[in-house]
């Protein structure tokens, strides 16, 4: 499941409910609303409704009128309209609490209907006993859910009464339905960003998708689609529909020849890893953590570090889309070339990414090698670095010259690990965040932290070996606030340097342990923060220690100006402040992606207000 979600039966849960129910009236009771003086032709649907006709505020009609919200004030009891409610309270009266009034049917929504030949029952009200029989049927639509602070409450519009035949069946269109669950609330991994989408879907097939975004286009609401929900940003967040893709993440070829595998758009990278293995395959290169979709990793541009290898985007040889208006798009360099250009980093705003089509390597092991160094002697030295490992980064320690190299090379070795429980949890985890806990009281203690952890983990020569996915992998144990932008390459030395002054002519700004400072090879995707250049990726990290903030908005904007000045790139799935305007100087390429999303997206279905930031 994407990030964390929990169901609530209160609050916005209540307001699912009634949103359920309304899409499920099918016809409107007289009981309920009497419909005064009609049109011709709609005499039949009302023959029966006259006697209440003093009741009503609004003189209408069922049909042939303009829009115009038909408020119920009757205080008789609409039997059917709702299922198990007391009416026995004035309908005009918001409704507080739904729970109290006895809805006890899930937060369901359904899809196109029911079917022709279902009885009358839950959904499919007769409304005989008056006169009307199923005369007014009430579309989808005609029920608006508004809602305020205080409680939802239903308007009913006439121009979406229509009249057919009294007492004949409603004809209801038949097709399977959707279900999304109401009163769900998503956190990313960190806890950092969240949102209570008014649905939450997770389909199995491509088809349920379809029903969705139909469903999406009917009542005007937004998608977002959703995989490990890891990103440190409110791009997965919506508080319309979302889409969690974990139901569909199968493997669903592997090439030998060819060195490929197809795979579905949910499948998380840790269970993909698992199954290349048992093929004697492997991906080049993959990011710090696994439990990503495949879809999302591509979308937000994910990357580890190697100037021999691009971010992980690279590796897509083929995907297939679908579009907000249905359609499936198949892309490769040879088919849809330009949209397969701006897809391989959509940022979930071009449609639902269905499959994925990796280019993979022979499975290989890595041996890790870890040694101290300073900021100076690797900067200095930075191309040598740079040629002597394949996968090279280093962790710089704020507030101190300290630095650790990682080295990661392809060898023959068997396995073999210096993981020890004491120093990686018992002090590397445990004891660190009860120190920055008691940093936040007293801020220069992180300096202090920065120093002795250096010292006490990062002193000596550490080596392991394992399989590739397992050495690029490690676990992230703290929730964190971060940002990571991509800087060209040549600008590295200086905008580190920058870095490290600011911190230290301003004594009250602190940062956290590590600086991790990573590096990727040019490449021609539009959006990608390596389009045209090869990088330096340069990643700042605030621990959240027992999940307490700590102050970093003078560190951020500090980190950010710098990046600006030596021309850096934010990586698309971490926060940051930038507008469309930054982007358009960003990348040369960006003109021609809005091209393409205008096009696949004219309406922004997909868009959401992290992305209304990037495009408007």
């Amino acid at each position: 499941m994407g990030g964390d979600v929990e169901s609530s039966e209160g609050g916005a849960g209540e307001r699912k409910v009634l949103q359920a129910h309304a899409l499920q009236l099918k016809a409107i009771s007289s009981c309920a609303v009497a419909l005064c003086p009609a049109p011709s032709g709609a005499a039949e649907c009302i023959a029966g409704a006259r006697r209440v006709c003093k009741s009503v505020k609004h003189r209408s009609a069922c049909v042939h009128t303009q829009p115009e919200p038909l408020c119920m004030h009757a205080t008789h009891k609409p039997a059917g309209l709702f299922p198990s409610v007391p009416w026995d309270v004035p309908f005009n009266r918001r409704i507080s609490s739904p729970q109290s009034q006895g809805l006890q049917h899930p937060p369901l929504a359904w899809g196109k209907g029911h079917s022709p030949s279902a009885p009358p029952a839950e959904g499919c009200y007769s409304l005989s006993p008056l006169g009307l029989g199923r005369g007014c049927l009430l579309s989808q639509a005609a029920a608006t859910l508004h809602h305020s602070t205080t409680s939802p409450h239903i308007t009913l519009h006439r121009s979406t009464l229509s009249c057919i035949k009294p007492h004949s069946a409603p004809r209801f269109p038949s097709s399977s339905m959707v279900h999304g669950q109401g009163g769900v609330k998503f956190q990313n991994w960190a806890k950092t960003y969240g949102s209570s989408p008014e649905l939450y879907f997770q389909p199995t097939s491509v088809e349920e998708i379809r029903e969705i975004l139909d469903m999406a286009r009917q009542r005007n609401k937004r998608v977002k689609v959703v995989g490990g929900g890891h990103s440190p940003s409110d791009i997965a967040c919506t508080d319309d529909f979302m889409i969690q893709m974990g139901k569909m993440n199968k493997v669903l070829k592997v090439d030998k020849e060819k060195q490929q595998v197809t795979v579905e758009g949910g499948i998380f990278l840790s269970d993909l890893n698992v199954e290349l293995s048992k093929h004697g395959l492997a991906l080049a290169n993959l990011g710090a953590v696994s439990e990503v979709a495949a879809a999302g990793v591509i979308g937000t541009g994910t990357h580890n570090t190697g100037i021999k290898h691009g971010i992980l985007p690279t590796q897509v040889v083929r995907l297939s889309l679908l579009t907000a208006s249905g359609d499936i798009l198949e892309c490769s360099e040879s088919i849809n070339a330009d949209i397969f250009q701006a897809a391989r980093l959509h940022l979930g705003c071009l449609g639902v990414v269905l499959t994925v089509t990796f280019q993979c390597v022979p499975q290989f092991h890595l041996h890790e090698v870890t040694f101290p160094s300073t900021l100076t002697e690797v900067l200095n030295h930075l191309d040598d670095h740079l040629k002597r490992s394949q996968y090279f980064r280093f962790l710089w320690f704020p507030h101190s010259e300290n630095v650790t190299v990682i080295y990661q090379d392809p060898t023959n070795k068997p396995p073999s690990s210096s993981a020890n429980w004491f120093w990686d949890y018992a002090v590397g985890y445990y004891l660190l965040e009860f120190l920055l806990w008691i940093s936040t009281f007293v801020p220069s203690l992180v300096r202090w932290i920065n120093r002795f952890f250096f010292w006490l983990l990062f002193s000596s020569r550490v080596e392991n070996i394992n399989v590739s996915y397992k050495i690029f992998n490690y676990e992230c144990r703290f929730k964190q606030h971060v940002q990571d932008w991509a800087i060209p390459i040549e600008k590295t030395k200086e905008a580190l340097l920058e870095l490290k002054a600011a911190l230290e002519n301003n004594p009250k700004m602190v940062a956290h342990y590590p600086v991790e400072v990573r590096f990727a090879r040019a490449d021609e995707i539009w959006l990608s923060p390596c389009f045209q250049r090869d990088s330096c990726y340069m990643n700042i990290i605030m621990y959240r220690p027992y999940g307490k903030n700590v102050p970093r908005l003078n560190y951020w904007l500090t980190y950010e100006g710098i990046m600006k000045k030596y021309g850096g790139r934010p990586h698309w799935a971490k926060a940051h402040s930038c507008t469309r305007k930054d982007f358009e100087k960003m990348y040369p390429a960006f003109p021609k992606f809005c091209s393409i999303r205008d096009k696949l997206d004219p309406t922004g279905m997909f868009l959401n207000t992290y992305l209304e930031k990037v495009f408007y």
